[in-house]
């Protein structure tokens, strides 16, 4: 099983997937990489996890707003956590939180 986080290269999505592939699992992390703050810092954490654990960590960079480029990111992964419809995540996580997309952007783990 792989875990998505959104949000990877930030503080406490990188965090997260930090402890979860030390404990074994494996992540997919997506991050739109905008310039909230340093993007030199973002790519580092992301150079981190890669590092340290190899392909049990894969990135995409993309925006969760982008329902086509999260669809197409997501392709064939076998994600259990979050029940996809049609494997249209955005569509699902929509459906399931009541939330507009992408007039508001969503975290999910």
């Amino acid at each position: 099983m792989t875990i998505l986080i959104t949000g990877a290269a930030g503080f406490i999505g990188h965090g997260l997937a930090e402890r979860l592939l030390a404990r074994g699992d494996s992540v997919l992390g997506i991050d739109n990489m905008n310039d909230y703050y340093d993007p030199a810092l973002k790519q580092a954490r992301i150079n981190d996890l890669s590092e340290r654990f190899g392909d049990r960590f894969s990135f995409s960079r993309v925006d969760f707003a982008d329902h086509q480029a999260l669809d197409a990111s997501l392709g064939q992964v076998d994600i259990r956590a979050l029940p996809i419809s049609e494997r249209k995540p955005a569509s699902a996580i929509q459906s399931r939180t009541r939330v507009p997309m992408p007039s508001q952007t969503l975290s999910a783990i």
